[in-house]
């Protein structure tokens, strides 16, 4: 690999900064196609090529550079080309990349159809999540062909569910390594993504000249990698949609048995995302499973996590207080106290067109409770977001993307939509009793959360379960999430896994 591929082989030696410099840099070449759309065309290209040649040569490389941008990308529109009048994202581009490179990766290697049929049968039967997904989206596909469903619906509807597709290379590849490097990139875009979110809240806040923050804020709104909203107080409002991705990672600082530096500044890093995230969806869900999870099912020292976890929060706020307040240039920006309690207000436009969301898609499942309307099926109803405002005065907005995650799921499926929920949510019980916290409670965040926001019928969701999934197994590594990375010495597991 080191001839090969050199840039690799450091990244693997040195992860840290090349992770994150790697992270940092697909921003910046968003950034760029954004700025001159003639780059566009050729950083697609170039991306894609790589990493279908990358997976050829190493499948695991290739499978934990896709979940790579997956952790950063938000909605992977951060590069979208015109295709015969189609609009292609690099997320769809990288997923074809990964598939082609593991069908010439499984040639190259004589890995015969009937082994790999035998792998994913393995990894189902092990994962019934897995099956009962892929279940359920052909499901989708079919009942809203019946429906007569619109074409274009169907398919921005359904597209998503092709990252579960991913889970037949992981099946092919070698288990230790692909873990390994999974976990790097996962931590790292963890970093690059608390990094990134930091750097837009300087230039919101230290830019009156050269309108550098407006530049960012219309780039967001064109390549859909966050949302960036001034909030009552004057404060900049982070949300990127990958921050979810974050949770796991914090769970496994909090709650990894021997504390490190590492562990403690990377808490602390993350937190500062979360907070400028202000996500009410991601707060519920923090402070539900938390708390069940010190009462009722963590063994030990939950004076010892309840401490890191106040510690992780304070000096979180205070670098988000920090970076807002930096005196070089003159800093202008609103209160963050302030804006704490605007968003605990509930009052506001967000919250008011989720309420008016409830009813209509209510009953929209009342209509096909046990069948389901199948992919791409709309509502209609009236909403209070000044975006749905500007193209439609009255308000009545039709869509087949909603809030409330697990009604999107009981009004597309039917039953058989509860039925992977609730297998979700045996996968998370089945982790806590073998005493694999982290993992666990990760999913159960993850599942509390959809109940608000959907992520568990996104590629951001999906791939939380597969990493969760893969990082949970057992085999030579350790199975709690992350707890080989964040607990010094390294040293044997990760050169045992080199190898």
């Amino acid at each position: 690999m080191a001839t090969l591929f050199p840039t690799l082989s450091r990244m693997r030696d040195h992860p840290t900064g090349i992770w994150v410099f790697a992270g940092l840099s697909l921003f910046a070449l968003s950034f760029l196609a954004w700025l001159f759309p003639l780059f566009e065309t050729v950083i697609f290209i170039v991306l894609t090529l790589a990493l279908f040649f990358i997976t050829m040569y190493s499948l695991e490389w290739g499978i934990s550079l896709f979940f790579f941008e997956i952790i950063l990308g938000s909605f992977g529109r951060w590069i979208v080309v015109s295709l015969g009048g189609t609009l292609l994202s690099i997320r769809i581009g990288l997923f074809l990349a990964v598939m082609m490179g593991w069908i010439c990766y499984c040639t190259t290697n004589h890995l015969s159809a009937r082994r790999v049929i035998r792998h994913c049968r393995t990894c189902i039967k092990q994962n019934p999540w897995i099956g009962i997904g892929i279940i359920m989206a052909s499901y989708g596909l079919v009942r809203a062909y019946f429906l007569g469903n619109h074409f274009s619906d169907v398919w921005d509807d359904s597209n998503q569910w092709l990252t579960l597709a991913i889970a037949v290379p992981i099946a092919c590849a070698h288990r230790i390594r692909l873990k390994t490097l999974l976990a790097r990139a996962w931590m790292n875009g963890s970093v690059a993504l608390g990094i990134f979110a930091l750097c837009i809240l300087y230039f919101f806040t230290h830019d009156a000249t050269f309108n550098i923050g407006l530049a960012i804020y219309r780039w967001s709104r064109v390549t859909h990698i966050g949302e960036l909203t001034i909030l009552s107080s004057l404060f900049l409002r982070i949300f990127l949609q990958s921050q979810i991705l974050l949770l796991p990672v914090w769970l496994s600082c909090i709650g990894v048995q021997t504390s490190s530096y590492q562990s403690q500044a990377l808490s602390i890093l993350i937190a500062s995302s979360l907070i400028l995230s202000f996500s009410r969806s991601f707060a519920v869900a923090l402070v539900l499973i938390i708390g069940i999870s010190f009462f009722f099912l963590l063994p030990s020292s939950p004076l010892e996590r309840l401490k890191r976890i106040l510690i992780s929060f304070f000096f979180g706020a205070m670098l988000v207080f920090i970076v807002s307040q930096f005196p070089l240039p003159k800093a202008q920006g609103g209160s963050l106290t302030a804006s704490f309690i605007a968003r605990a207000t509930l009052n506001d436009a967000a919250t008011a067109t989720r309420w008016s969301l409830l009813p209509a898609l209510w009953h929209g499942v009342v209509a096909h409770p046990l069948l389901g309307s199948g992919f791409g099926a709309t509502i209609t109803y009236t909403s209070s977001d000044p975006r749905v405002l500007q193209m439609h005065p009255t308000g009545e907005y039709s869509t087949h993307a909603f809030e409330w995650g697990i009604l999107d799921l009981w009004f597309k499926f039917g039953l058989l939509g509860l039925v992977w929920y609730a297998s979700i949510l045996l996968f998370a019980w089945r982790l806590i009793k073998k005493r694999q916290w982290t993992s666990g409670l990760s999913i159960g965040v993850l599942a509390v959360v959809h109940i608000f926001t959907p992520y568990l019928n996104h590629p951001i969701g999906f791939a939380a379960l597969l990493l969760i999934t893969l990082l949970s197994t057992q085999d030579d590594l350790p199975t709690e999430l992350f707890d080989a990375w964040l607990t010094p010495p390294l040293g044997s597991i990760l050169n045992r896994s080199r190898t």
